[in-house]
């Protein structure tokens, strides 16, 4: 998850700031296997600006957002077979209509919770710099795979730019 620093930095600035608020004072304990990650060392010393410079350099250097955009597409259904040929099958019509690799592909793969409520869960996602570009790829390759495939059961969950940075 791309964002895991910033969420690390989030949580112990949160917790910190809750140690020590009435006329005790607090402290905070940090158990971990690598001290000298940035968002530890920043949120420890309290330095938001540190921890954004550094934070902002690393999504540069990845291609994360907010240097590109991303689109999630989750496929869903009650059969696990017939939820990832059709992810299969999308990817497939993906990669035929990205000759140039103007777009980055990621997947197929099972989605972190990969069962929910009953249903399966399959992903890709695709990466490009211009929202509308990407948008438009995304929804022909649909369009593309729909007119030839039947998709008996299958929900297509669409997401641009997911906010919980699972990629």
């Amino acid at each position: 998850i791309y964002s895991s620093s910033e969420n690390t930095f989030q949580l112990i600035n949160q917790v910190s700031g809750r140690a020590g608020r009435a006329k005790t004072k607090g402290n905070v304990v940090i158990q971990t296997y690598n001290p000298e990650n940035y968002s530890i060392v920043f949120a420890a010393n309290n330095d938001y600006d540190g921890f954004y410079r550094e934070e902002i350099k690393y999504r540069s250097q990845m291609g994360y957002l907010p240097f590109v955009n991303a689109f999630r597409i989750m496929i869903e259904g009650r059969k696990q077979s017939e939820v990832i040929n059709y992810t299969r099958k999308l990817y497939s019509v993906m990669q035929y209509y990205n000759k140039n690799n103007k777009f980055s592909l990621y997947g197929p793969m099972p989605c972190s919770i990969e069962k929910l409520k009953d249903n399966f869960r399959w992903q890709i996602t695709a990466k490009f710099t211009v929202e509308e570009n990407l948008r438009n790829y995304v929804l022909y390759c649909l369009e593309k795979l729909r007119s030839r495939e039947k998709s008996n059961g299958i929900i297509v969950n669409l997401h641009m730019n997911p906010l919980n940075g699972q990629f």
